[in-house]
C-alpha cells in the first residue's frame, strides 16, 4: 500500500497520539500460492481487492521439498527439474482457468526456493503493497513441527499481509464491514491507520475492539477502566473518521482470540484487522498465540499488520 505516511500528530503536550488521514493505494498485490484450497481462497480475495483498486497481481509459487527442509539428504537433480516443470504447468493452468484474472495484469513466478525467503525477496524487488496468502490452520504438534508459512511472512516483512484461514469466506465487497482488534500498545497505531483509511474509502462499517483479559475487582473499577479504554481507542483514529465511516468502539472481556472471533461473527465482519508483533524466532510455530488462534477460527480474512520497528 502506497502513501502510508505514519505522521504522529501532537498539537499540544496533552493531546493523544493519533494518525493523520492517509489515502492508501494498493497498486501491486503479491499472492503466494501452493495450489491448495486455502490458496484458492487467497487468490479470490486478491482478485476482489484488485477489482476495487485496479491493482496488478503477482502470483508466486515456491517449489519446495519438505524432505529437503528436514535435511534428509541430497535430492536428485531430476526430481527438482520434474517438480519445477509440474509446478510451472500448474501455475499456467491456474491463470488460464481463473476468469477473474482475465481483465487484470498478472505476472507469475515459480522457483525452487524456501516459500518465506521467496516472498521476502519478491517484496524487496517489486513495488508490492499487499501480500495475500492462505493458511490451512495447522494446530497442535503438527503446527509445532511445521510452523505456518503465512505467519512467518507476517513476522518477517513489514508489509500488511492478508491471511485467508480455513474458515474464511470471500466476499464481493471485502471491505464492507471492518473489525479492528487493538491491544492499544505497540501494535495499535499502524493497524488503525489501515483500518480507518479502508473504512473511509469504502464507507465501511468500522468497529474498534479492545479485549480485557484479566477480571476486574469491582464494577466501579471496570467502568472507570472501560471509559479510559474507549477514549484511547478513539484517539487511534484520525479526527475526521466520524465524518465518513462513523466508527464504533467496544470493550470486551475474556480470552482475546475468542472474543475477537466471536465479535467478528456477531457483526458479520468481512475483514478483521489486527496488529502483529515479533515475539521470537519461533513465533510462527506457537499455536497458542492470539494471532494464530484468530486466523484458525475467523470467518473472514485477517489483515495482519506488523509494527515496522518490532
Amino acid at each position: 500500500m502506497v502513501a502510508t505516511t505514519e505522521s504522529h500528530n501532537r498539537s499540544t503536550q496533552t493531546e493523544p497520539l493519533h494518525l493523520e488521514t492517509t489515502n492508501l493505494e494498493i497498486q501491486n498485490i503479491l499472492v503466494a500460492t501452493d495450489y491448495s484450497e486455502a490458496a484458492h481462497q487467497a487468490l479470490q480475495a486478491a482478485i476482489a481487492i484488485a477489482g476495487n483498486y485496479g491493482s496488478n497481481i503477482l502470483l508466486a509459487h515456491a517449489s519446495f521439498s519438505s524432505n529437503f527442509a528436514a535435511g534428509e539428504g541430497v535430492i536428485p537433480p531430476e526430481f527438482l527439474v520434474d517438480q519445477l516443470a509440474e509446478d510451472k504447468q500448474q501455475m499456467q493452468d491456474l491463470v488460464a482457468d481463473h476468469p477473474g484474472l482475465t481483465k487484470m495484469h498478472v505476472d507469475t513466478v515459480v522457483e525452487y526456493a524456501d516459500p518465506v525467503a521467496l516472498i521476502e525477496r519478491l517484496v524487496q524487488t517489486n513495488a508490492i503493497d499487499l501480500v495475500v496468502v492462505g493458511s490451512q490452520g495447522l494446530s497442535g504438534l503438527e503446527r509445532l513441527a511445521l510452523g505456518s508459512v503465512a505467519e512467518s511472512i507476517v513476522y518477517n516483512i513489514t508489509l500488511p499481509v492478508l491471511i485467508m484461514g480455513p474458515h474464511a469466506h470471500n466476499e464481493v465487497e471485502p471491505f464492507r464491514s471492518i473489525l479492528l482488534a487493538t491491544n492499544l500498545s505497540s501494535t495499535g497505531l499502524r493497524p488503525a491507520q489501515y483500518a480507518s483509511s479502508l473504512a473511509e474509502r469504502f464507507h465501511s462499517q468500522l468497529l474498534v475492539v479492545h479485549v480485557i483479559e484479566e477480571p476486574l475487582k469491582s464494577l466501579a473499577i471496570q467502568s472507570e477502566i472501560e471509559t479510559r479504554l474507549l477514549q484511547d481507542m478513539r484517539s487511534l483514529l484520525p479526527k475526521d473518521a466520524d465524518l465518513s465511516c462513523h466508527p464504533q468502539f467496544r470493550v470486551e472481556h475474556g480470552t482475546p482470540a475468542e472474543r475477537i472471533v466471536e465479535t467478528a461473527r456477531s457483526v458479520n465482519a468481512s475483514l478483521l484487522v489486527v496488529g502483529a508483533r515479533r515475539v521470537g524466532a519461533l513465533a510462527d510455530h506457537l499455536p497458542w498465540l492470539t494471532l494464530s488462534k484468530v486466523i484458525r477460527e475467523a470467518g473472514c480474512g485477517v489483515l495482519a499488520i506488523r509494527n515496522r520497528l518490532i
